[in-house]
């Protein structure tokens, strides 16, 4: 951010030095474009960060010999991979007794597909859900909690995300809401990060109705079978450029076998 604002400062100087023997109104005029340009400027910066989850933040290292940047990845202990899967039927009861139809995203589809298990260094189960009157949203926050109370699950929101946080002990979960807010057709990530990013989230992170079609396909995750979309190969292609490969190779690092 430093470096994007020097820029920006430095721009504004010249235009300033260039600025000097000009009338009032061709002044006024250059500084209102000169305004435009750098809010258009900080706004594509915003727009194409990358996506960052709802989960601790790892360190990257580069590996010279394969060339591609890794996480340090910290594999987790068998039991901790058995509290994510009782943490994954768990939401998966509250969710169906609601009627709330939900899919596995990200990296717990990517897992679903490559592994047919949450990833050994993966802490935080991913979901999705589509906003909808006749789902969902006739249900409150404080009637969410209690169902999930029911089976010890704390929930929470994060309106800047658009999520729900959803945790039993040391397992997390997170249910991302879309909605088709823009009346296109386009399912879109809620909360206020989409609006920052929208560049980002519109292209990169939107979902075509067809890949959430009910009744949603069924994939093995554990010992459980969970919803997910459909194609979702070409989906995880669409969150993510090598299609979740890159996944798998820090999972070489947990000894994981491939399915």
């Amino acid at each position: 951010p430093s470096r994007t604002f020097s820029m920006v400062w430095r721009i504004a100087q010249r235009t300033r030095c260039c600025s000097r023997g000009l009338d009032f109104t061709s002044r006024s005029r250059l500084s209102w474009q000169l305004a435009v340009a750098i809010c258009v400027v900080l706004a594509l910066k915003l727009a194409y960060d990358r996506h960052q989850d709802l989960d601790v933040r790892s360190d990257e290292m580069e590996k010279p010999e394969e060339g591609i940047a890794l996480r340090i990845v910290e594999c987790r202990h068998p039991n901790d991979i058995e509290d994510l899967l009782d943490l994954a039927e768990r939401v998966h009861t509250v969710l169906n007794a609601l009627r709330i139809p939900y899919f596995l995203t990200y990296r717990s589809l990517a897992g679903a597909l490559l592994t047919r298990n949450p990833f050994p260094w993966d802490g935080v189960l991913q979901f999705g859900m589509v906003r909808k009157e006749n789902l969902y949203g006739r249900y409150s926050l404080a009637q969410l909690r209690r169902a999930f109370s029911l089976h010890f699950i704390s929930v929470g929101y994060d309106p800047y995300a658009g999520a729900f946080l959803l945790q039993k002990g040391k397992s997390q979960a997170v249910c991302y809401e879309y909605s088709d807010f823009y009346h296109t057709g386009l399912l879109h990530r809620t909360g206020w990060e989409s609006y920052c990013k929208f560049l980002t989230y519109r292209m990169q992170h939107s979902i075509s109705p067809v890949h959430i079609d009910y009744p949603l396909n069924s994939v093995e995750f554990g010992h459980l079978n969970l919803s997910a979309p459909h194609e979702a190969q070409q989906l995880l292609n669409q969150f993510y450029t090598d299609g979740g490969v890159n996944f798998m190779k820090q999972s070489k690092v947990c000894n994981l076998p491939s399915s």
